[in-house]
């Protein structure tokens, strides 16, 4: 065992109060030596209503403070080219190891550039990686749109079910999977899914068909207009279709096959819950358990997504 003392903790202001709390990292470990989530929260214990007056700290501890942020800074932008990030453990890499290196090196090195953690409380890195993940997200949707229409065959809610919605998953999936590794509950990896598919839901379609009823509630005065009544929806016109029961026109999006891809969704989701619940019963948690356990219940899960996709698309090409 070794005892660590840490010095005053400064703050940059006037005074430490009582149940202030700062972090302990572990870093730069020795050779051979891997470190996981070595972060310790230390309260400051004192008598209540105690309050200890501090100086504004020296500038040479503010240089050398910014120094070593830029050194951290520099570390990550340094270990992302390496395979495991560091040259000690990428001497013990294998060779998966090192495909998932070299696949995700683009993306290693453009998120290197986040700020790290420890600047400002985290909310630069927060901030800067929420609009990373947000460009990143944009960019492979776009992609995966373009390939759908590029096949000539994939209609557009075959392309958004598969190719779109596997391509904006993948940020939630590796964030899913970190939180895993590294946290000691299954919360924020469980909760990063459901909250992701939650703004997809409420805001990717709400704020759209917001705007949109805004629009048009803005022109019904003006009557129908050629365009609305000359567009098509599987080779008929919104004249033949809707002009009867919408006189004044609207934001009009065709279901088509949406309620069976909800069903559907709706059914696998409920046995995902149960097979989570079940995995509560038995292991004690939502992840983990034994090595057997993870690998046939990681089948199911992927049998399951792969039964929705099946369903809905041959639903879709059914229409």
């Amino acid at each position: 065992r070794q005892t660590i003392h840490i010095g005053p903790v400064r703050k940059l202001g006037a005074r430490v109060l009582p149940g202030d709390r700062f972090r302990v990292r572990l870093a730069e470990p020795s050779a051979g030596v891997r470190l996981q989530a070595c972060v310790c929260e230390v309260a400051v214990d004192e008598p209540a209503g105690l309050w200890l007056p501090l100086s504004l700290p020296d500038p040479q501890d503010v240089a050398g403070g910014i120094r070593e942020l830029l050194g951290a800074w520099w570390n990550e932008l340094e270990g992302a080219f390496y395979c495991n990030g560091s040259v000690e453990d990428q001497a013990d890499a294998a060779w998966y190891d090192w495909c998932m290196h070299v696949s995700l090196l683009t993306w290693k090195v453009a998120f290197a550039f986040v700020p790290p953690a420890s600047w400002l409380g985290g909310w630069p890195c927060f901030f800067v990686a929420l609009f990373a993940t947000g460009v990143v997200t944009a960019l492979v949707g776009d992609l995966a749109s373009l390939l759908g229409c590029s096949t000539g065959f994939l209609s557009d809610d075959i392309t958004a079910i598969s190719l779109v919605a596997l391509g904006t998953s993948v940020p939630d999936t590796f964030a899913s999977r970190t939180a895993a590794q590294h946290d000691d509950s299954a919360d924020n990896s469980v909760g990063n899914v459901t909250g992701s598919n939650s703004v997809n839901v409420f805001l990717g379609v709400g704020v759209p068909y917001l705007m949109g009823a805004m629009y048009w509630q803005g022109r019904l005065s003006q009557g129908l207009t050629s365009e609305w009544l000359e567009h098509e929806w599987k080779g008929r016109t919104y004249r033949e279709l809707f002009a009867g029961r919408y006189p004044a026109g609207g934001l009009i999006v065709p279901a088509d096959s949406l309620g069976f891809s909800v069903l559907i969704f709706t059914i696998v989701a409920l046995v995902a819950l149960a097979l989570q619940y079940r995995r509560r019963v038995a292991y004690g948690g939502e992840l983990g358990g034994p090595k057997r356990a993870q690998r046939r219940d990681s089948l199911l899960f992927a049998m399951l997504w792969v039964v929705f996709l099946v369903s809905a698309v041959g639903r879709s090409l059914a229409l």
